[in-house]
């Protein structure tokens, strides 16, 4: 079976501490944040 970029993202951050993941987490939050801001300008 082969396995997503989640998939084995997840697995990585299941099994390694929070803070090796907490820049790329800190990143996908911004970039989901600015995308929620532009979309709902008029």
């Amino acid at each position: 079976m082969q396995r997503t970029f989640i998939e084995e993202f997840l697995k990585a951050a299941k099994q390694a501490p929070r803070i090796y993941f907490a820049p790329v987490l800190g990143a996908f939050n911004g970039i989901k944040a600015e995308l929620k801001r532009l979309n709902s300008l008029p």
